[in-house]
């Protein structure tokens, strides 16, 4: 279904900060990386004096110290919060109207051409109240949208909207309730295998720094190879920092939580009828909402 110019500008918006936000935190803790690496090397020169190993690990903490300042001072992960906030919120707004839920109901099959009029335009102005105040602490970034951006409601929401309640139904089932789940679905199983991927990386250069330790304490290994120990530990450190950066381990288990509710939902919906529709719509919106809100808390960004 084609959503409201402001549901992709939102998404837009949240999708970029997100990479920007994550490609500077990738390349902080890769210099952090390298400069643990050029300081195993003893690269100086007596004239002049200079022991250009020490230059060039300092130099790469330098310009790690600059891009955290940086990342502070652009609040990146701040606005990838806030637009995929406004873009989740907005798209469950989208999907309440065109599907007659709560707040948005539609007319009764029976009423004529006048009511079901008046039921469109009373849903229509309450869906536009709705949206006075989103996107106003972000700067969004244009999402391509063919659409007009001072009518969020669209012509394939409007389309749905008269759909017959059996086609609604489908539809509904179709577009939110079982494309979410594959989402879900699919993240789970994303993150789980990096959530195994980053554990493995942690333990082998746990390991390592362990059996470089156990040969240095020995004098088996001397000179620059001793300092493969230290190396180790950058490593293990800098995996555990991007391990809890991106907390693959609990959004595997969320987002578990919420496939399993929508297939739940995805069960029931065949069963609903025309007068428990707008509940159902609420209830489905809702669980996706908390999830997401879920999600925002995680990253200790809750509403």
């Amino acid at each position: 279904m084609e959503l409201a110019p402001l549901c992709v500008d939102a998404d837009t918006t949240a999708n970029a900060t997100q990479r920007a936000f994550l490609r500077m935190h990738r390349t902080q803790l890769t210099l952090i990386v390298l400069a643990a690496f050029v300081g195993i090397f003893p690269l100086a020169t007596e004239r002049p004096p200079v022991n250009w190993s020490g230059v060039i690990a300092a130099t790469l903490f330098g310009v790690s110290l600059l891009l955290r300042l940086l990342m502070v001072q652009r609040k990146d992960e701040d606005v990838w919060y806030s637009a995929r906030q406004t873009a989740e919120i907005s798209k469950s707004l989208c999907y309440r109207y065109a599907f007659g839920g709560p707040g948005f109901e539609r007319a009764h099959p029976d009423a004529g051409d006048e009511r079901r009029e008046t039921a469109d335009s009373v849903a229509e102005l309450h869906f536009v109240d709705s949206f006075a105040t989103l996107g106003e602490d972000i700067v969004l970034i244009h999402g391509g949208s063919d659409t007009d951006a001072f009518s969020e409601v669209t012509d394939d929401m409007r389309a749905t909207r008269a759909l017959p309640f059996t086609e609604l139904r489908s539809r509904y089932f179709d577009a939110r309730i079982r494309d979410q789940e594959r989402w879900y679905s699919a993240k789970a199983g994303y993150h789980a295998k990096r959530t195994r991927f980053w554990l493995t990386l942690m333990l082998v250069a746990e390991v390592g720094g362990m059996l470089f330790g156990i040969l240095k304490a020995v004098q088996v290994l001397a000179g620059p190879p001793a300092e493969l120990v230290g190396l180790m530990s950058a490593f293990a450190a800098a995996f555990l920092a991007w391990s809890q950066l991106r907390q693959h381990s609990m959004l595997a288990s969320t987002y578990r939580q919420e496939t399993v509710r929508l297939r739940d939902l995805g069960r029931r919906v065949v069963f609903v009828g025309e007068a428990d529709w707008p509940a159902f719509v609420g209830v489905a919106e809702d669980s996706i909402n908390a999830e997401h809100a879920r999600w925002q808390s995680l990253f200790g960004h809750g509403r």
